[in-house]
């Protein structure tokens, strides 16, 4: 009886979903206790309308929606979704916001769309999410960070992705993660700290790869084989040759191997007699095994090699290193059959790198030759010495021959009366010259004009500082014509007049010049020229 009446109730609850809450085309129904809409392959370009909102689980597989639009769910009122189904619908986009609010989501499939990278921004909100799919979508990397909201994320489907790169990171935030499927794939290798992250994983699909099975591969060997990680199908080594078609787990660890790669010098130059060291550096997984040999001859550490190509030669090999290995052979006392190409190999399991370092042997000149190495030093030093030397004396001569100028402050003076002030500027002398000139004028300032002439016309070229005075007394003198336009000048002559009233003039000249030698200051002194007027007074005096 209670059997029946529960029958009745799903029955009639069906009924109601497909009168009130069920778009056309689609079934509603109850489907392992949950409210389900299926609208599968109907053809639809939108998320219909008209669903109830008590809608569990929403299947819109199949239909060219192309882009799920921000709240597209949440504008249709369904924040109720546990499951949603969103595979084969060409979709090129899913924005930010899609889910907006869908808390109770726990299962999400976008598989098999047109997705070129994953959508991380749109899991932020549905952070209850326990199952991803999103496998068929042609993505080529997974970028890091790209599940770091999925905290509760338990499976993780990216199967046939086209995945060749998944970032380093690309799994951080999936602690929960029980189950990851990456196979069918383009992944050649991956790296061991991606997936050891993954600490609750227990199954991995990664098969339908081509895996290059070498030394990179080496952690994630480790990490399926003492991780005991279940793979149903294990994933089998594609390259290189010698291991093709093997599954990775049965690979001996020593097979995973990285050919050797390194580097070294072209071309080498020593003296004659002089120590020559040549290095290469190799970097190989497992350590690779370094050679050296000289035209094809192998050269063995501190050997002689008398049937080589240098008779009774010895030689020193020093290695530095394991997988990155720096190996160096010297060559001490190098003569001139040491010249030639010395070749490095290094060789492992995976194969083997070799390069050359051509030795050129050099000579020094006789005299040279004659000088060891401390005399070379020596007579290095005495030149720089010498060359110092020289130096400091031509500084010395040339402070002593440089003019320095000294700034005097300026101070009042008195000649004869007349107060005047001049820039002193003299380094040790100073020369202040009076003279009294006779003008024939009326006029006093006829006479200071005749004062200026002469200067311009005769110390123009004398640093001078000129003060004029004009007496008051008269002063009558007969000149003659001649005398008159000889002696003063044009703007002053009075041409034929016999006898002029006559003002002596007073000037002085303020000499100054530069010199640390007391000589030639005396001898300056003695070679001023006043002209052709009177010297009253001469003084001179150091500063």
């Amino acid at each position: 009886m209670d059997l029946a009446k529960h029958l009745t109730a799903v029955i009639m609850a069906a009924l109601l979903i497909n009168v009130h809450g069920c778009p056309n085309n689609c079934s509603c129904r109850w489907k392992s206790g949950k409210e389900t809409v299926d609208c599968a392959r109907k053809g639809i370009q939108k998320i219909p309308d008209g669903i109830a909102s008590g809608t569990q689980v929403l299947n819109v597989s199949g239909n060219p929606l192309v882009t799920v639009p921000s709240q597209a769910f949440l504008q249709a009122g369904l924040l109720n979704l546990q499951r949603i189904y969103l595979s084969r619908c060409n979709l090129k986009q899913v924005s930010e916001f899609a889910f907006a609010q869908l808390t109770n989501l726990i299962d999400l499939d976008i598989g098999y769309n047109s997705l070129v990278s994953v959508p991380s921004k749109s899991f932020t909100e549905c952070p209850a999410l326990r199952r991803l799919v999103l496998s068929g979508n042609p993505i080529a990397k997974l970028e890091a960070n790209a599940f770091t909201r999925l905290s509760f994320l338990t499976v993780l489907e990216i199967s046939h992705c086209q995945i060749r790169v998944v970032a380093p990171r690309a799994f951080d935030g999936l602690t929960a993660l029980t189950h990851l499927k990456l196979d069918g794939n383009q992944l050649t290798t991956l790296k061991g700290g991606v997936v050891v992250a993954l600490v609750s994983l227990h199954g991995a699909a990664l098969q339908g790869n081509p895996w290059r099975c070498d030394c990179a591969l080496r952690e994630m060997r480790v990490w399926l084989v003492k991780g005991r990680v279940p793979c149903p199908i294990p994933p089998v080594c594609e390259q290189p040759p010698r291991v093709r078609g093997i599954p990775l787990d049965r690979v001996d660890l020593t097979e995973l191997a990285c050919e050797p790669r390194g580097n070294s010098e072209q071309t080498m130059s020593v003296f004659v007699g002089s120590d020559a060291a040549i290095s290469c550096r190799t970097s190989a997984v497992p350590e690779a095994q370094v050679r050296w040999a000289k035209a094809g001859r192998v050269l063995v550490n501190w050997t002689s090699t008398s049937t080589s190509v240098v008779s009774g030669r010895r030689y020193l090999i020093v290695e530095n290193g394991t997988t990155d290995k720096t190996s160096t052979l010297v060559i001490p006392a190098v003569q001139n059959a040491d010249a030639g190409v010395y070749t490095c190999r290094a060789n492992n399991r995976a194969g083997e790198w070799s390069a050359g370092t051509n030795l050129h042997v050099l000579h020094v000149s006789l005299a040279a030759s004659k000088l060891n190495r401390h005399q070379i030093v020596a007579l290095i030093a005495g030149i720089l010495i010498v060359v110092v030397l020289l130096l400091l004396i031509g500084v010395l001569v040339g402070r002593r021959r440089k003019s320095l100028v000294k700034s005097v402050s300026s101070k009042d003076k008195n000649v004869n009366g007349v107060s005047y002030s001049g820039d002193n500027n003299c380094h040790s002398k100073m020369i202040r010259r009076t003279l009294l000139s006779n003008c024939t004028s009326y006029e006093s300032a006829d006479c200071q004009a005749y004062a200026k002439s002469f200067l311009d016309n005769t110390l123009l070229s004398r640093p001078d500082v000129v003060n004029v005075q004009t007496e008051n007394e008269s002063l009558t003198i007969s000149l003659t014509p001649a005398e008159t336009n000889n002696k003063w000048p044009p703007s002053i002559a009075t041409g034929n007049r016999a006898s002029e009233e006559k003002r002596p003039s007073r000037y002085a000249l303020l000499t100054t010049f530069q010199s640390s030698d007391d000589l030639l200051c005396d001898q300056f002194e003695a070679s001023f020229v006043s002209g052709p007027d009177k010297l009253l007074k001469t003084d001179a005096w150091d500063q």
